[in-house]
């Protein structure tokens, strides 16, 4: 599963959704503000994955992409889109084709 915590209004994430639309991979939106502050059931909910990567991709990494449990910046995940160009992406069913 495929994961894009995103702004409104925010051009990169807007790219990186264009891009995995183009790239045949399925994806979840959430809204980076709630993901990735701390809030009540934030243990609960994936908050702190993503609050992880925040820290570790600084404040202005957005989006976030997180893929099969793993968190990318978006060069990061798109680096391993290209990768796995005509095969298949890390642990999951889907063909890129670009």
């Amino acid at each position: 599963m495929t994961i894009v915590y995103s702004l409104p209004n925010c051009c990169k994430c807007d790219a990186a959704k264009q891009k995995l639309k183009i790239f045949h991979i399925d994806y979840e939106e959430r809204p980076y503000g709630h993901y990735v502050t701390y809030h009540d059931g934030w243990r609960e909910d994936g908050s702190l994955e993503a609050v992880t990567a925040r820290c570790f991709y600084g404040e202005k990494a957005v989006p976030l992409i997180e893929h099969d449990g793993k968190f990318y910046d978006y060069p990061g995940f798109m680096k391993e889109v290209k990768r796995a160009s005509n095969a298949e992406l890390p642990s999951c069913n889907i063909k890129c084709s670009a």
